[in-house]
């Protein structure tokens, strides 16, 4: 009997052991992290949106207009470009090659969400 992981995080270290990464996703480089996410990571997912989350709000705020703020928050944006990240990421459709493709594919979203 092969030896079947339990759940998510541990598949997560299985995959990531056995393509040569470090365990921990903390610890993954971030050109490695859009391959894990383009192969839908969610986890990988969450940790870039982790490691980005102080840039894209920032990119949200200047991209919301003084009349908008009123109407939207910037964390409340950054919400739903959580939920359809992980969206995409579960059915498999991120297409990003490269981090600065991936911080695009998310402020086209955030722009998307306001509008």
């Amino acid at each position: 009997m092969s030896a079947t992981p339990r759940n998510f995080r541990e598949s997560n270290a299985v995959t990531t052991a056995a393509k040569g990464l470090p365990q921990r996703i903390e610890e993954i480089p971030e050109p490695d992290l859009v391959g894990l996410v383009r192969s839908g990571n969610r986890e990988a997912g969450a940790e870039f949106l982790r490691r980005n989350h102080d840039v894209l709000r920032q990119r949200i705020r200047r991209r919301i207009r003084h009349v908008g703020r009123r109407l939207f928050d910037s964390q409340e944006i950054l919400s739903t470009v959580v939920r359809r990240l992980d969206r995409m990421v579960s059915l498999g459709t991120v297409q990003a090659l490269n981090p600065a493709a991936l911080m695009g594919l998310l402020v086209q979203i955030a722009e998307r969400s306001v509008v």
